[in-house]
């Protein structure tokens, strides 16, 4: 009966430590983007770019949540240490306010080591540092475009 339970018990840390090892050595890392909802792009942001982000990533899994009203749950969730990795605001005056407290990391490290200040335009870079670090990059970007050309003596 010894015998029995010693093989029991080997068996049983073996797929313990197996388990605890693989998980520990191979388990991605995984990162919680929280993006605001909408009803026409949600399938398209997880299909074009969760899922393809996840299948070319073995290391890394990104996973997408979509919120309505992100404002209104982002700040209660940072405030309780739950928040996610990265969240959307409607811009950088918002991560002002996370940063001036002291719930947001600085990206500055990420930056350098990339070379992004080289890569995004420079009012898309500066909008995002404070206190001489990045926090934060557009994600999107909006403008209006105005074009006239004169015909006759009218503008069309």
């Amino acid at each position: 009966m010894e015998g029995m339970m010693n093989k029991i018990f080997n068996f049983f840390l073996s797929f313990v430590l197996t388990a605890f090892f693989a998980t520990s050595t191979f388990a991605a890392t995984k990162v919680v983007w929280w993006m605001e909802s909408d009803a026409t792009t949600d399938p398209v942001v997880q299909e074009f770019f969760v899922d393809a982000f996840n299948a070319e990533h073995d290391d890394i899994e990104l996973e997408v949540v979509f919120k309505e009203d992100i404002n209104d749950t982002i700040r209660p969730a940072l405030l309780s240490g739950s928040g996610p990795d990265i969240f959307d605001t409607p811009g950088a005056s918002y991560i002002k306010i996370y940063q001036d407290a002291g719930l947001v990391k600085s990206l500055q490290e990420y930056a350098d080591q990339y070379g992004w200040q080289d890569k995004l335009l420079e009012w898309a870079y500066n909008s995002g540092v404070f206190s001489g670090e990045l926090y934060s990059i557009p994600k999107t970007v909006s403008y209006t475009h105005l074009r006239a050309h004169e015909t006759d003596s009218y503008l069309v």
